[in-house]
């Protein structure tokens, strides 16, 4: 989620073929953006697509006929294969990994994290991107006003 920035609920909805290649190979997350109604990509990189690859192999290994059609599976009470990961299960799971791991904030109290910050993580990247790039290349900032 931090390198794609979906919402969680998108990516435990992710289908199992979810990689799409562009003309020139470069590959893209294909998943539906609940929140637009519409079938949305974005570009990832090379990581990201190895992760995938494993992840599909997990599954596959799992359902070797091929019948789950999602990348994350519900992991309990699913023969057929049929039902995605809860997004329930998963805020339990990542709440008990943090305090497993004991981070906390410069305060010394146990952080609090929502799967939704990872949005925000990879928004604030882009945005830091874009504007070393920007610097770097001696453009000028520019503001637009609205009425």
């Amino acid at each position: 989620m931090i390198r794609c920035g979906l919402r969680l609920g998108d990516a435990l909805a992710l289908p199992r073929d979810c990689i799409a290649r562009d003309g020139d190979g470069a590959a893209y997350l294909r998943y539906f953006n609940h929140k637009m109604k519409r079938e949305a990509l974005v570009p990832i990189d090379e990581e990201a697509e190895a992760w995938i690859a494993a992840q599909q192999q997990h599954v596959l290994a799992a359902w070797p006929d091929g019948s789950c059609p999602h990348l994350f599976p519900r992991q309990r009470a699913n023969p057929d294969g049929q039902h995605s990961y809860p997004a329930a299960t998963y805020r339990v799971r990542l709440k008990r990994w943090l305090a497993d791991c004991d981070i906390r904030d410069e305060h010394g109290q146990h952080i609090h994290l929502q799967p939704h910050q990872w949005r925000h993580t990879l928004g604030t990247r882009q945005f830091s991107t874009a504007t070393s790039r920007k610097r770097s290349s001696g453009a000028s900032w520019t503001t637009t006003r609205t009425p």
